[in-house]
């Protein structure tokens, strides 16, 4: 029955039907790992992985729950510990583009930039259009202080994504990281002309006068008050 009930996201309902069987066979290892599932979609992190812990050591537990385990210490901002998760099910699924995902973001967190980026990497191997991931390996290189690569990095989100502004702007401050300031004004206009705020405008002066090119910097800055 709670199985069922998990089918139509009746999840409240799965769990008390799992606690029923689990009441009546304890070690029902089906059981605790569907209520170990449940539990995860209730946010209820901290008791799915005290239960995924249990069936680990009872040994039952196949590789493909290590993905489970690790979406749950990810959730819970466990990273070092999702990170072990993520690779041990990656030993016997290396393209899986949710592990990947998952590992890579971890990685992030931790700011270990040249992991996450192999990660990214690999999934867009799998997934070369994927316009997310193309998005979290532009944000790595920059970190990385690699802005060619996150230029080109920006260049393949916009051909998918013409008007991405998160693109745009992550293009921009590549330019910016080249000293390219003359194209990074143009991307300015790129994005005013998608979206006119205030802020783009003065952040166009700053860099116009940084340039020197003072009366197109007093415009811009006229145009950020207008």
């Amino acid at each position: 029955k709670g199985l069922v009930q998990m089918s139509v996201k009746d999840y409240e309902g799965a769990y008390h039907s799992l606690d029923v069987a689990l009441a009546l066979s304890p070690s029902d290892a089906d059981a605790i790992h569907a209520k170990a599932r449940v539990m995860t979609e209730l946010h209820n992190n901290d008791g799915a992985l005290e239960l995924y812990e249990k069936l680990i050591r009872d040994g039952n537990v196949t590789d493909g729950v290590y993905l489970e385990i690790a979406g749950v210490q990810k959730n819970m901002g466990l990273y070092d510990e999702a990170i072990k998760s993520y690779s041990h099910y990656l030993k016997v699924a290396p393209n899986d583009p949710e592990g990947l995902r998952g590992r890579g973001d971890c990685y992030a967190k931790l700011e270990m930039f040249s992991q996450a980026a192999t990660d990214y990497r690999h999934l867009l191997n799998v997934d070369p259009d994927n316009g997310e991931i193309l998005s979290s390996l532009a944000s790595i290189y920059e970190s990385l202080g690699r802005f060619d690569e996150g230029l080109n990095v920006c260049e393949k989100i916009l051909a998918i994504s013409p008007k991405s502004e998160e693109a745009l702007l992550a293009k921009m401050r590549c330019l910016k990281g080249l000293n390219r300031t003359a194209d990074a004004v143009k991307v300015y206009d790129d994005l005013i002309a998608l979206n006119p705020r205030a802020d783009l405008y003065a952040e166009k002066g700053a860099l116009l006068a940084s340039a020197e090119r003072f009366d197109e910097a007093v415009l811009a800055y006229e145009d950020s008050i207008a």
